[in-house]
């Protein structure tokens, strides 16, 4: 019983980190790219989808009209470049206001909804030439003469599980209004 005990505990605290240590790459860039059909209701209309999208971009950034660089409700399609401080570092990266910038498309159908989260890049408060670039870099654009390795691992790993929690809240709005919906 103290095994299995023990056994679920590590599996507990290390699931979690496993499953957000995992950067996706496209295929054909190879830089940080997290993309996925999402099926709903198939009574939900494209345009039912679209509204609950840009609604979710409402209440999920500080300023919509600003992230929002597209809106096309004919098309069903969404394009917002947004961005997060990074602290990768701690107080030594915060210090300098690092940021994560990455691009958001929602596009909407009937019954389903597409996310593509991409051009998730490291911009340096310090200067350009301390970039990180690309989370899906092996090793900093900048090199880690600027963004010594630990603070390039723990950027990478803090921006992922951002991105992975963004996707997380999109998804669970969009479920929320689809039961919403049905009242």
């Amino acid at each position: 019983m103290k095994k299995l005990t023990s056994v679920f505990c590590f599996l507990a605290i290390f699931i979690p980190m496993i499953t957000y240590s995992q950067i996706a790459l496209n295929k054909n860039t190879g830089k940080a790219e997290y993309t996925e059909v999402v099926l709903v209701d198939s009574s939900l209309t494209k345009e039912m989808l679209y509204s609950s999208a840009r609604e979710w971009i409402t209440v999920s950034f500080k300023s919509a009209n600003h992230v929002l660089q597209m809106e096309d409700k004919d098309a069903g399609k969404l394009i917002c470049k947004g961005n997060f401080k990074s602290q990768g570092c701690g107080a030594v990266i915060s210090k300098y206001n690092d940021r994560i910038n990455f691009t958001l498309i929602i596009e909407t159908k009937n019954g389903k909804y597409k996310y593509t989260v991409t051009d998730i890049e490291h911009i340096s408060g310090y200067g350009e030439r301390s970039n990180g670039g690309d989370i899906g870099n092996e090793k900093p654009v900048c090199g880690y003469t600027y963004l010594f390795r630990g603070c390039w691992k723990d950027t990478k790993t803090i921006a992922n599980s951002t991105i992975c929690d963004l996707i997380k809240s999109l998804k669970s709005y969009i479920i929320s209004k689809e039961v919403e919906s049905n009242w």
